[in-house]
């Protein structure tokens, strides 16, 4: 009951986060590119893990971690300067996790590592 109580939770925060977030500057004459890369690790045993799939809600993509537990949204299209993501991490066995990232346009953000916490 925990767990779908905390994955409705994140789901209403992504759609209050979406609606809030739909200011995005439209500009006809350029468009602007971001990336944004990570880790996910195992909080217990600190090593990498992979298959975890990868949300952005927006940027309208999902991908998976490759065997390095790295994962990369690469040239997604975004507004000019500086602008707030947010990274949902999940896999079986682990308790979902939501990262904040503020990403600026025309470069490659990294991410801190991602922690992902097993069910016990």
């Amino acid at each position: 009951m925990k767990k779908i109580n905390y994955i409705l939770a994140t789901v209403l925060l992504l759609m209050t986060i979406s609606i809030y977030s739909c200011d995005t500057v439209s500009n006809a004459e350029t468009t602007y590119t971001g990336s944004i890369q990570g880790w996910v690790y195992d909080d217990s045993t600190k090593l990498p893990i992979n298959s975890v799939k990868i949300t952005a809600a927006q940027i309208n993509d999902t991908l998976y971690t490759d065997l390095t537990g790295m994962f990369k949204f690469n040239n997604f299209a975004m507004p000019r300067g500086e602008y707030n993501y947010y990274i949902i991490s999940s896999k079986a066995g682990y308790i979902n996790n939501t990262t904040y990232v503020s990403a600026k346009s025309d470069i490659t953000t990294t991410v801190d590592s991602i922690l992902l916490v097993r069910i016990h």
